[in-house]
């Protein structure tokens, strides 16, 4: 049966020391198999001192045996020391050395940590600390089984307010230390039963973590058949702290394509027979895999799921045999999908998953369970499915759809709650300020969330929105909107709305107010221009859109008559001329957007 197995990483705790004229309580920071632990390097300790509540409580480092470790390291240190008279302290005070020897051997070099940060002050007491240290000290074993001996010791030195030194570095006491253990003997358990040919794993599946024993750092097994097959190496138990898989395996060391199932475990695919060589470096406890092929093949990754979603079905059950959802790897290594033009209703929790090598039993995400996608609205949409092996997590993103037309005289404008993509050949523009008598804007990539735009395209085209998840903000823009029919309050601004003047398409003063200053309606998803009556051009009525087209620098001003009587086609005067109809206007043809 297969167990599962985490990583633990050792983690060096406080020491403490006392050393010639400085004292106070000092120590180290371990990671003791990922388990942060403090431990003190001297007998000094201050009780509930605020100043040293790091190591308030925590046992002497000569005191403690680690045991048997999977991983061990040195993450930092602290020094509390107080300053009186003409003497004071620095951040380049105070050190740890340490070093890492087998138990009866020659201990060898000091290796230095200094504490670099000042990190409190309480009167002439000061703490100086190390936080952000990675040292392995596995890694300055030679990986033999056997018990190890870490040793540290803090050194410090005095200032005189002068800045020079008072002596040299020193300490009052031996070193302190503590012991752990190293494993003699390393094994490799895994899927024996996916391997046609008896040989991966010896045939044996999972049944022990002792199934097969290394005799040095490698192991191969000869003539696995093409498959997908996994492993895991331990130190003979389950659990945590024996285990080493895909969290601890070193991918630059391995042939490409090496990826992980679940639980931590190792997975590799081949699509022909060949000898596979498992390494593990018990001096860093980093695994590695190799094949005689020079390389694996990546496991094919597609979506199933909900079949309202387009997803594939055969009888009653989600296809995980069919190729046609099968994700394109990108770039940084996650892998995409993508079903478009698809309609759905409103409705939350569809669920869908990842399987590999159209088989639920090579791989599947999650394990247990499905990933699930909210549908917020009824509507056309395109669904993004996107999936991160190394972390076996999948999204599927939903992409509204919304279609906008152009009218005849190629322009429209608008205005949404939500942001959106701008397909091939639409192009949306803001305006940002007024200029004398022109207004000055710009082209944007994208069409932001509650932000009003003017969109240029080909007359009479429609053209469809893509909703997207990124947006921005133009603080400056001057284009205002609705997401619903409104009555717009003129609040002392002027405004100009699309329309029609003497065949000439342009952005005018609102039908019915008075120098463009009055109340007036705005349709839904429809934007209109407000500006500040102090900053609007005087006499100028509305602003030509001849020439916007792709790079917007102004738009011209245009002077209109102030005989707005309008008339429709029966030559009948019209009090309140609707959107969308046709009348005559001083003489000319006029349309209400």
């Amino acid at each position: 049966m297969k167990k599962t197995i985490v990583t633990t990483i050792l983690s060096l705790a406080t020491l403490w020391a006392v050393a010639g004229n400085w004292e106070g309580p000092c120590g180290v920071y371990l990671l003791v198999n990922g388990e942060s632990q403090n431990y003190r390097l001297t007998t000094e300790d201050w009780g509930n001192n605020g100043i040293t509540t790091a190591l308030n409580g925590r046992a002497i480092l000569n005191e403690v045996d680690l045991g048997t470790i999977k991983s061990l390291t040195l993450c930092g240190g602290i020094m509390v020391a107080g300053a009186n008279g003409n003497d004071y302290y620095e951040t380049n005070s105070f050190r740890v050395q340490y070093r890492v020897y087998k138990q009866g051997a020659e201990a060898g070099d000091w290796a230095v940590m200094p504490l670099d940060e000042q990190t409190y002050r309480q009167n002439d007491d000061y703490r100086y600390e190390a936080t952000d240290k990675t040292i392995d000290l596995r890694a300055l074993t030679d990986g033999t089984g056997g018990t190890w001996v870490f040793e540290a010791q803090m050194l410090g030195h005095k200032y005189w307010n002068n800045g020079s030194t008072i002596g040299s570095w020193d300490t009052d006491h031996e070193p302190y230390s503590a012991t752990f253990t190293l494993p003699d003997t390393y094994y490799i358990t895994g899927s024996g039963s996916s391997d046609a040919n008896g040989n991966w794993c010896d045939g044996k599946s999972w049944s022990s973590p002792k199934n097969v024993t290394m005799s040095g750092s490698s192991h191969t097994f000869q003539n696995v058949a093409a498959g997908t097959h996994h492993f895991k190496v331990t130190s003979g138990a389950w659990g945590t702290n024996n285990e080493f898989g895909y969290d601890e395996t070193d991918l630059a060391a391995c042939h490409a394509n090496v990826w992980s199932k679940e639980s931590n475990n190792v997975s590799i695919t081949t699509d022909a027979s060949s000898d596979i060589t498992i390494h593990f470096d018990a001096r860093t406890a980093k695994v590695s895999v190799t094949s005689t092929l020079g390389r694996f093949v990546r496991l094919p990754y597609s979506v199933v799921g909900d079949p309202v979603l387009g997803l594939p079905v055969k009888g009653n059950n989600w296809d995980v045999t069919s190729t046609a959802t099968e994700m394109t790897r990108q770039d940084d290594g996650t892998y995409r999908f993508a079903i478009q033009n698809i309609d759905l209703d409103a409705h939350n929790g569809r669920k869908f998953k990842i399987v590999g090598g159209h088989s639920w039993g090579t791989y599947q995400a999650p394990a247990e369970g499905d990933f699930t996608v909210d549908i917020p609205e009824n509507g056309t949409y395109d669904l993004v499915f996107d999936f991160d092996p190394s972390t076996n997590l999948a999204t599927c993103t939903p992409m509204l759809h919304h279609d906008v037309s152009i009218s005849a005289y190629g322009y429209s404008t608008f205005y949404s709650d939500k942001a959106w993509t701008l397909p091939a050949g639409l192009t949306a523009t803001i305006f940002t300020e007024v200029n004398g008598t022109a207004l000055v804007g710009q082209n944007i990539d994208l069409i932001p969330a509650n932000t009003g735009v003017l969109l240029h395209g080909t007359p009479n085209a429609t053209y469809t929105l893509l909703q997207t998840t990124t947006d921005v903000t133009y603080a400056d823009n001057l284009f205002k909107g609705t997401t619903s029919d409104q009555t717009i309050a003129a609040n002392g601004k002027v405004h100009y709305i699309l329309g029609l003047h003497n065949e000439q398409c342009g952005l005018y003063w609102p039908y019915g107010t008075a120098d463009g200053v009055g109340d007036f309606d705005n349709k839904a998803g429809k934007a209109y221009l407000e500006i500040g009556a102090d900053a609007a051009p005087a006499r100028v009525r509305g602003f030509a859109l001849d020439g916007i087209n792709n790079i917007v620098t102004a738009v011209e001003d245009v002077a209109i008559e102030t005989n707005d009587t309008y008339y429709d086609l029966l030559g009948r005067k019209v009090t309140a001329p609707q959107p969308g109809n046709v009348y005559i206007c001083n003489g000319k043809k006029a349309v209400i957007f």
